[in-house]
């Protein structure tokens, strides 16, 4: 890596950069509405626009066309009990939505190699704004900051099931409008451990069931938020161990997992979000799966997950 390593401290700078202001907006410890309401509440640039998405195999989703520059809320469902991730991206000068894809097919292939030639090539030809992994359990809501540009969305479960990505343009128009933030419960970071593998910071050990967080990624790699149920009793010495034995080969123990992950979709470094969960309660793992964009040792193109980026929450 050739960027300097970030910490923890940098994620107020991050926040506060822009157009952006804090003004209004809670830290740890505040209340937040249900739904996307905390994402509507009047700003003083107006109310923040709600775009909704709904994600089907079939059908895949539709957005509009256009979008006011600044805030904007992405409330995603599937009435699906499958995967479906929403990932939105502004790509790069020099670079077209067709190499994106390009990217894309890498990061999700089976090869470690590939996967971390992915994630480098998307580091150089785009900025990843997230989105959303959907949930059975409710919708999941982000908001995020659109510069006045072109992006694309699309549904990452599309290389899953054999079909052409189904790409959707929306551009962002106007003059950025300061805006206060919606109300958060807390604030989790991505950033790199001292021995240089990827971590999150900040993570509580409980969280509200239909809480709100600010994830901000202070590192220099693509990182995702998302919430995966576990096991009663399991620990992140568990989920360790057990990908250790995934990587090595060694007989695997009873897996952690009882679900799949939904939560916050990949964004680029120096981005943030602020991510409304309505999710079931119980034990869950907040873990990345994004792949690491080293292909060589220790981290081989490995998810980060592999590499010890994930958390145990308690979804009260």
């Amino acid at each position: 890596m050739f960027l300097a390593r970030r910490s923890i401290r940098i994620a107020a700078a991050l926040v506060g950069c822009g157009t952006l202001a804090l003004a209004g907006a809670s830290a740890a410890g505040a209340s937040s509405p249900a739904g996307a309401a905390a994402a509507q509440a009047p700003t003083k640039g107006g109310k923040i626009p709600v775009i909704s998405v709904d994600m089907t195999n079939d059908g895949g989703f539709s957005l509009p066309g256009t979008v006011r520059a600044g805030l904007v809320t992405f409330l995603v469902t599937s009435p699906e009990d499958v995967f479906h991730a929403l990932q939105g991206v502004r790509v790069n000068p020099g670079f077209t939505v067709d190499d994106i894809v390009h990217d894309l097919t890498l990061g999700l292939s089976e090869d470690p190699a590939d996967n971390a030639l992915g994630h480098q090539l998307l580091l150089q030809q785009a900025v990843l704004v997230g989105a959303a992994v959907t949930a059975p359990d409710g919708p999941i809501s982000v908001t995020v900051q659109l510069e006045p540009a072109t992006y694309y969305f699309l549904d990452l479960n599309d290389f899953f099931i054999g079909v052409t990505p189904r790409v959707h343009t929306l551009v962002a128009r106007g003059a950025m409008v300061g805006s206060g933030l919606p109300a958060y419960d807390t604030v989790i970071t991505a950033a790199m451990a001292a021995d240089d593998m990827p971590i999150f910071q900040n993570v509580p050990a409980t969280l509200r069931h239909d809480g709100t967080f600010l994830f901000v990624n202070a590192s220099d790699e693509l990182h995702e938020a998302v919430f995966r149920p576990t096991r009663d009793g399991i620990t992140d010495q568990y989920i360790t161990d057990f990908y250790d034995a995934v990587v090595s080969g060694d007989p695997l123990p009873a897996s952690p997992w009882i679900g799949r992950q939904r939560g916050l979709q990949a964004i680029s470094p120096n981005r943030w979000a602020i991510v409304h969960i309505e999710l079931n309660t119980g034990p869950n793992a907040l873990i990345c799966y994004v792949p690491s964009d080293e292909a060589g040792p220790p981290q081989n193109g490995l998810p980060h997950a592999y590499l010890g980026m994930h958390n145990m929450v308690n979804l009260t």
